[in-house]
């Protein structure tokens, strides 16, 4: 059986505790949005990125669409994801994750099956937001999409990724790091010059 796949960049989040927009930061010469968004390209045939406001993304000239919830947080995002998702799974990955690895990407799609959720579990942290989210998760989500995430993933039928199904995968963590803070952002860099 041939499965469709689709990826989303979530963007729309605030960013408060990094202080400006870190989708749009710079890493070398490009923002953190366009490192994912190149690696995605590679991989699946249709990339969106899902954003709060079309003004959050308007210098970079990239398709979008808005998430029009007036809920902050990723569950409104993935809502709209899977809302207007046409592929039966969905890749879902948060804009701040700039080390993202096409092998473990690859490795998460080839182990798509009936789940609801294929959910990468790194070092005992779930990875909701570097993912793979069936189409007929939608029908699970709250009516209140200020929920927390776990409460809406709590409901799906999930296969769970450990750490051994990333074996060959040199570093495979590092896939899974994300930026909230500038000391983050710094440990990034560093990261990113070993590389």
């Amino acid at each position: 059986m041939k499965i469709d796949f689709e990826a989303f960049i979530l963007a729309g989040g605030k960013s408060s505790r990094f202080g400006s927009n870190k989708a749009l930061v710079k890493l070398n010469e490009e923002t953190l949005l366009e490192i994912i968004l190149g690696k995605l390209r590679q991989i699946f045939p249709k990339v969106t990125i899902v954003v709060k406001d079309s003004a959050q993304v308007t210098t970079l000239k990239i398709d979008h669409i808005v998430d029009n919830h007036q809920y902050p947080g990723a569950l409104a995002g993935i809502a709209t994801a899977l809302s207007t998702a046409k592929a039966q799974k969905i890749f879902i990955v948060s804009c701040d994750q700039p080390l993202i690895d096409h092998k473990v990407i690859d490795k998460i799609l080839q182990n798509a099956g009936d789940e609801e959720l294929l959910l990468p579990v790194v070092d005992g942290f779930k990875q909701p937001l570097q993912a793979l989210y069936d189409k007929k998760a939608y029908l699970k989500l709250p009516g209140d999409l200020n929920a927390a995430l776990p409460d809406f993933t709590c409901k799906l039928i999930t296969r769970q990724m450990l750490r051994g199904e990333f074996c060959g995968i040199p570093n495979f963590e590092k896939s899974f790091v994300n930026v909230n803070t500038q000391s983050d952002f710094e440990r990034v860099k560093r990261i990113w010059r070993n590389l």
